[in-house]
């Protein structure tokens, strides 16, 4: 008798781990949830052109970013913390500024045909603008202008783009200011191209929202009252 009841332990035991294997088994081969490229019950576009658009997925929490011609969307970051503004479509890139909670900017251009996506931070690829000593806030004599604030963006049919950031000076460690007007924000152009990454143009009288791109190649932007060029290639 203890012998039959014992072999049925073992077999009970075998049953259920065969049970745990299949069960992490099929838990390995699931697939993730499927995100619609063209809209969903659980999703939220967020801007759109007529051959791609921007989105949220509630299902997955990612913002996702998809051209309607593949239709794979691609994932761009956690929805949890994160912004997207000033969004560009052209042909199959799209260029937007991201920001985080801790005013944490950036730019990025995806390809949307194959995902790769380039990220441009301020203070990692352009060099912090560094101010003299006595324009830095008391007790912060080596100051870096930071906390870059983005509003103009433009986006050509490459990929290549340019923006103008208005950067303003690093937290004080004696008042605690993080990104305030201590001294005057620095107001540059800036453009990614085949020649890499460029500060084109600096300075206070520089509008922030002035920048254009015309005839598909022509940067303008107006600074002190007046019209000003550059190319992006």
């Amino acid at each position: 008798m203890r012998i039959r009841i014992a072999a049925l332990l073992l077999v009970a035991v075998a049953l259920l781990s065969g049970v745990a294997l299949a069960a992490t088994a099929s838990a390995r081969t699931a697939k993730p949830p499927k995100v619609p490229c063209k809209g969903g019950a659980a999703t939220h576009t967020i801007a759109h052109s007529a051959k791609a658009r921007l989105f949220t997925d509630e299902k997955t929490g990612y913002y996702y970013a998809c051209l309607y011609k593949n239709g794979h969307p691609r994932k761009i970051s956690t929805i949890e913390h994160w912004e997207y503004q000033l969004i560009r479509f052209r042909e199959k890139y799209i260029a937007f500024v991201a920001f985080a909670e801790a005013s944490n900017y950036y730019i990025g251009v995806m390809n949307l045909s194959n995902g790769h996506i380039r990220e441009f931070q301020d203070g990692e690829e352009v060099t912090p603008i560094k101010p003299p000593p006595s324009g830095c806030p008391t007790g912060v004599p080596n100051c870096s202008v930071v906390c870059p604030q983005v509003d103009s963006l433009v986006l050509k049919y490459n990929g290549s783009l340019a923006w103008i950031a208005v950067n303003f000076p690093a937290p004080s460690p004696t008042t605690g200011v993080f990104c305030g007007n201590e001294i005057p924000p620095v107001t540059e152009v800036r453009r990614y191209d085949s020649r890499g990454l460029q500060v084109i143009a600096q300075g206070a009288g520089i509008e922030p929202t002035s920048l254009r791109l015309s005839g598909g190649s022509t940067l303008t932007w107006v600074d002190e009252g007046r019209s000003v060029t550059a190319n992006l290639l």
